[in-house]
């Protein structure tokens, strides 16, 4: 998903979830969900860095430590699929 301010507002619901101050980018906490974020985050923009909503989030822990990487919580997609995890239900178990 590209870098939008209707994307970002979906999640965060307003630009206080970062501290812009160490990178000198406060200029964004003035910004409204309508904002066009694409005219610094393209391919050849100044933020040409953080294109997608990837770009931002891969690698951050979620509250329940897991990783997020590819836009999905690794510790979730992860266990669900994980070998030792039994699948079948409560009824079908041998005692």
């Amino acid at each position: 998903m590209p870098v939008t301010g209707p994307g970002c507002y979906s999640c965060h619901e307003s630009m206080d979830s970062w501290d812009f101050t160490a990178s000198g980018l406060t200029f964004h906490e003035a910004f409204a969900p309508t904002e066009d974020c694409t005219v610094c985050h393209n391919a050849s923009g100044v933020a040409s860095s953080r294109v997608v909503v990837t770009d931002f989030h891969n690698g951050l822990e979620t509250e329940r430590v897991g990783i997020i990487y590819g836009g999905e919580d690794l510790s979730v997609s992860e266990g669900k699929s994980s070998p030792g995890r039994s699948t079948a239900s409560s009824t079908t178990r041998p005692p």
